[in-house]
């Protein structure tokens, strides 16, 4: 049946490959059956201690912890006493730890000798206390959460945050303007936070993909509200938009606005931007516009999100010369006050600004 499946040169390229490669495997004479040891979703996935062959949506973190579970052996193994329940943890040198009983998972970050925040990937972060021979977990309580090394060049405050764009419409007109133009159906965006822009994008768009990093935000985001064609994500937003760049056909928007943390994911998410078919349109957000003091923007570790720290990487998406750009102005801001910048294709039919 290998064999088969290697020489039927009708499955597609891209696509969701075990649909692609069940029906092929049918339609060639395999015979389905049904298995506990695969699992649909990211629930449980294979350890050395069962049988399962494999999990699916599983975030590159997932990914990272399954992998380390078969190639390490653990540093460390501790047995926990939750409000809940009562399990070993098993810790591993690259920073992840997982439930010996379960699929439950995560990344640590040690305080002190006797304290290790858990980082959960599927709720909200806790604290492991160690005292003697006594391990016991308890909630955070809103410690332990890493600093961002995000300066904030801040506009006024006081905005809706149940709006999209931070409550700037002049924002809002403007897609809305662009996507006319280049005839858009899809929109990816980049820090889903609370989710009022994914359900704005959702609700203007064919189809919307929201990457948000941190679970219990995203939770949030969910809890606030969805739509039928939102696709959520929590992970590194460059990976998913790698991912996601054979899914996408003819102009897309995009909307980056991943920020916070310690690792500042811009640069790389304009890499994966060159894997889609056709160059995109590019809405930066806290975008530092020049001679614009009263908008706010973003600078990380002393490097200022403006135009020539991305110029070199819409060379590359777009072809040097080959695409326009404009930013906001203090007349046409609103809401939060932040800057924008947008980038798309040069064509014959130029937007209106």
């Amino acid at each position: 049946m290998v064999e088969l499946l290697a020489n039927d040169s009708s499955i597609p390229d891209i696509g969701a490959e075990d649909v692609l490669i069940g029906e092929a495997a049918i339609r060639l004479g395999a015979k389905a059956a049904a298995t506990t040891r695969l699992c649909w979703n990211d629930s449980r996935f294979p350890s050395p201690e069962n049988d399962l062959v494999t999990s699916h949506w599983c975030s590159p973190e997932r990914l990272r912890t399954i992998d380390a579970g078969f190639q390490e052996s653990p540093p460390l193994r501790l047995f926990v006493k939750h409000p809940h329940w009562q399990d070993e943890l098993v810790f591993f040198e690259n920073g992840l730890f997982r439930r010996s009983s379960t699929s439950c998972s995560g990344r640590y970050i040690a305080e002190s000798e006797n304290r290790v925040v858990l980082q959960w990937f599927t709720w909200k972060p806790e604290l492991l206390i160690s005292e003697g021979d006594e391990h016991r977990v308890e909630p955070l309580g809103g410690k332990g959460v890493p600093p961002a090394n995000k300066e904030t060049n801040a506009g006024p405050a006081g905005h809706n945050p149940d709006t999209p764009f931070n409550g700037d419409n002049h924002i809002v007109q403007r897609v809305l303007e662009l996507k006319a133009v280049f005839d858009i159906h899809d929109a990816l965006e980049t820090g889903t936070c609370l989710g009022e822009t994914s359900r704005w994008l959702a609700d203007n768009f064919r189809r919307c993909f929201t990457v948000e990093v941190n679970p219990e935000t995203l939770c949030q985001a969910i809890r606030k509200g969805t739509r039928p064609n939102i696709a959520f994500h929590c992970a590194n937003s460059p990976e998913v938009l790698r991912s996601l760049a054979p899914l996408i056909s003819g102009t897309s928007f995009v909307y980056l606005d991943a920020h916070w943390n310690d690792y500042w994911p811009l640069l790389d998410e304009l890499q994966a931007l060159r894997l889609l078919a056709t160059p995109p349109v590019i809405a930066i957000h806290d975008f530092k516009v020049p001679n614009e003091a009263a908008l706010g923007y973003d600078s990380y570790r002393g490097v200022d999100l403006d135009f020539a720290c991305v110029a070199s990487s819409m060379d590359e998406i777009y072809g040097a010369n080959n695409y326009r750009y404009e930013f906001n102005s203090a007349a046409r801001a609103g809401g939060a006050m932040r800057c924008i910048a947008y980038f798309f294709p040069k064509q014959q039919q130029q937007p209106a600004e």
